[in-house]
């Protein structure tokens, strides 16, 4: 059979898979349970949370198999041998160096910068209860207690308890508006680590210097412009840790060994863990998986290296934190891990089907194609020989695909717009690059000349200065620094709303002689608008569904000299699933154990027995 026709049956094969996979997809369903009673949107319909992991897989790995058995097939004298994935000698080829890129460095850095400065600072005056409660409430519980997840129990993980308290220390204020303004800062340095991550990928392949030149700087333009200050976007504060991991991982596999790079690749590992729970786990996953393939490559010095280096940071973590921290987060972590998806979970759309029926449906099938088209031609540039990519350029593309796929685990745990749009940040990544060194691949084939560095800098200079220019035209960048400083003097009541001063004032006046309060509800940021830490870690209530969570909640609220309780406040509900709903076991001993002492514009505080 010609290899055309047999591309066809392929082809149809895999359409007609897909087809049968999206056409059923509702029918795939996994048994439910629930021992543990979590409360959510999924639970509440009888779903599996893990359903939507499953048809992901069969979408997505029963194709890429296809694909790579008629590879096999009709490629089979093309094709690497196995062993030599753990052969990682370097043939020559033209290296890009960082004098190669910085004069193109320093304009990209002035760009970030003249970013940075024309903010609208104005644009950020207003408080979102849920995500800035997440970090305001554990701010004041830490001004109280000085403790981190012994005293804050968070669904993000640290980055929503030390962020916060960085302001503390440097500037000795819990107000809003600096707290907010640290985090709108934290994306300069991941767009400055956007360009490094540029510049590592871009001295991957065979490609002559000046095309790799070229490459960095497109993708250079391509990585800054997926994070955004405004929004949480594909690159966000979350990514700052895997965008280190990365840039190290690079070094690893590009250069001889390192032993220092390997130190600094598990000590950004376990940063992020403890930074973000998500992007710290699947990077925890993929220095595991590094791990399998040093020991499968019989590498024992880098083993040794790395041993060492995991051992070096459990022991500095645990002296640094101590034991009940460390208790604490662990806890913390495995509550979240097991339970958050059937707490907060939202089924992943059918492909093709329910276009049109579902807001996020053309989206959510976008990115399954993603998956689909860059897995095949994966298997192309992985499997078949070619003159372009060297072994350790295949080991890399491998892992950064890999980590596309676990990191893809938040869009189908709760799969709305947003979360879907942010956990598509590395496959997208991968597409682009794709294109581009698929771009340049080909023009290596038809262009012979060898274009002087000079007169490619000049062109390439055009468009980043274009850039610039368009910043230095914006006149709130000559008033930045004025700006900066009145929005950092904002007071905090210029972020609440006047209807919402008012109910303030009528808690504040309540409690005035508490020590603490609690809070059953998800509007998180009410402890601290009113300047009272919570009596227990719990402060955010509605992410403890589950009745061994419920019970520990339990010890500590019956153990809280606090008399005070906020029971309901209109102002958000998660889910529009109430947390007395969410929590009834706790919500059945507050019944039992206070009473009414305040209700107003549907906020609800309670007060304690006697």
């Amino acid at each position: 059979m010609l290899l055309r026709y047999k591309s066809i049956y392929f082809f149809s094969i895999s359409f007609f898979y897909l087809f049968l996979i999206s056409f059923f997809w509702n029918e795939i369903q996994l048994p439910f349970y629930n021992e543990n009673n979590v409360i959510g949107t999924l639970s509440a319909k009888g779903i599996n949370p893990l359903n939507d992991t499953i048809k992901f897989f069969l979408f997505v790995a029963p194709t890429l198999t296809i694909s790579l058995i008629f590879l096999k097939k009709n490629f089979s004298n093309n094709i690497i041998n196995f062993k030599d994935f753990f052969n990682q000698e370097t043939i020559n080829r033209e290296e890009l160096n960082v004098k190669d890129i910085i004069y193109f460095f320093i304009l990209f850095s002035l760009l970030i910068i003249l970013d940075f400065l024309t903010i609208d600072f104005s644009r950020f005056i207003h408080l979102d209860t849920l995500h800035d409660g997440d970090y305001l409430t554990p701010l004041i519980n830490y001004e109280n207690y000085k403790g981190f997840w012994s005293k804050s129990f968070t669904i993000h993980g640290g980055r929503d308890l030390f962020i916060p308290v960085i302001i503390l220390k440097l500037f000795e204020t819990t107000n809003i508006a600096p707290v907010k303004f640290l985090y709108l800062s934290l994306i300069l340095p991941l767009k400055f680590l956007s360009i490094i991550l540029a510049y590592q990928i871009s001295k991957i392949t065979n490609l002559k210097k000046n095309f790799k030149i070229i490459i960095f700087v497109l993708s250079s333009l391509f990585l800054l412009s997926m994070s955004k200050y405004d929004q949480n976007y594909y690159l966000s504060i979350r990514d700052i840790f895997v965008l280190v991991f990365f840039i190290y991982f690079i070094k690893i596999l590009l250069q001889k060994k390192n032993y220092i790079n390997n130190f600094l690749l598990v000590v950004t590992a376990t940063c992020a863990l403890f930074f973000h729970y998500d992007t710290g786990i699947y990077l925890i996953l993929i220095l595991i998986f590094y791990f399998i393939y040093l020991i499968t490559g019989k590498k024992y010095s880098e083993i040794s290296s790395f041993l060492i280096s995991i051992f070096i940071c459990a022991m500095t973590v645990y002296f640094y934190f101590g034991q009940i921290e460390i208790n604490n987060f662990i806890q913390q972590i495995a509550h979240i891990v097991k339970n958050i998806d059937k707490i907060h979970g939202i089924e992943y759309p059918q492909p093709f089907f329910s276009i049109g029926e579902n807001d996020h449906a053309p989206r959510a099938t976008k990115l399954l194609l993603f998956f689909i088209i860059f897995g095949f031609f994966f298997n192309i540039l992985i499997f078949l020989k070619n003159d372009y990519l060297q072994i350790k350029d295949r080991v890399l593309i491998s892992f950064i695909y890999l980590y596309s796929l676990i990191s893809f685990k938040n869009a189908l745990g709760r799969s709305d717009g947003g979360h879907i749009m942010i956990s598509s940040d590395w496959i997208t990544i991968l597409l682009f690059y794709l294109l581009l060194f698929s771009i340049f691949f080909y023009l290596s084939l038809k262009i012979k000349k060898n274009y002087s560095q000079k007169t490619i800098s000049i062109i390439l200079s055009f468009l980043i200065i274009g850039s610039i220019s368009y910043k230095l035209q914006n006149k709130t960048i000559y008033e930045a620094p004025t700006n900066i400083r009145n929005f950092i003097s904002i007071s905090n009541l210029e972020f609440v709303s006047s209807k919402r001063k008012d109910i303030l004032k009528k808690i504040s006046l309540l409690v005035k002689d508490e020590e603490c309060i609690n809070n059953f509800t998800s509007d998180l940021s009410l402890p601290y608008l009113i300047n009272k830490p919570t009596c227990t870690k719990f402060f955010s209530s509605w992410i403890l569904s589950g009745k061994k969570t419920e019970k520990t909640y339990l010890e500590q609220l019956s153990e809280s000299t606090g008399n005070y309780l906020i029971y309901n406040s209109p102002h958000f509900i998660v889910d529009q699933i109430p947390t007395n709903k969410r929590l009834p076991l706790v919500d059945t001993f507050i019944k039992n154990n206070y009473f009414e002492a305040l209700n107003y514009q549907n906020y609800v505080i309670l007060k304690k027995n006697d």
